[in-house]
C-alpha cells in the first residue's frame, strides 16, 4: 500500500481525483504527444437566437461559472486567468502540460471522416 498509483494520459481522470479526495495515493501523468480532447460549445450559423447562443457561451467562460464548475465536478477551467482556490488547484491543466501533447489536423482527420466511421462501424461494431 505504500506505492502510488499514476494514471497515464491527456485526459484529467476524473476517477483519480475522486480517489485523491478520500485519501488514495494515485495521481494524473501528462505524457509526450498523448491527445488532448476538449470540449466545447458552437454558435452554428444562421441559428434563430445569435445573441443568446453567444451570451450562453461567454457565460460559461465567466470566471464565477468556471470556478463553480471546476469545484462541483473537478474539471479544469478552460479560462486559464481564473485564480484558483488551494484545494481544486490541483485539476488545472498547465501549459507545459498542454504543450506536450500531440497536435491533430482536424482538416486532414474530417477528410477521411466517412471512411474511419465505416471502419469503425464494421470492425468495431459488426453492423457493416
Amino acid at each position: 500500500m505504500g506505492q502510488s498509483l499514476h494514471r497515464r494520459g491527456h485526459d484529467l481522470d476524473l476517477g483519480a481525483v475522486a480517489l485523491q479526495d478520500v485519501g488514495v495515493p494515485v495521481a494524473v501523468e501528462y505524457v509526450e504527444n498523448a491527445i488532448a480532447l476538449g470540449a466545447g460549445y458552437v454558435v452554428t450559423k444562421g441559428t434563430a437566437f445569435p445573441e443568446l447562443a453567444q451570451r450562453f457561451v461567454n457565460d460559461t467562460l465567466d470566471e464565477r461559472y468556471q470556478l463553480g464548475m471546476t469545484r462541483l465536478f473537478k474539471y479544469p477551467p478552460a479560462n486559464t486567468r481564473i485564480k484558483l482556490p488551494a484545494e481544486v488547484e490541483r485539476v488545472r491543466v498547465s501549459e507545459a502540460e498542454l504543450n506536450r501533447s500531440a497536435r491533430l489536423d482536424w482538416k486532414k482527420i474530417n477528410e477521411q471522416r466517412g471512411a474511419y466511421l465505416e471502419r469503425w462501424n464494421k470492425e468495431v461494431l459488426a453492423t457493416g
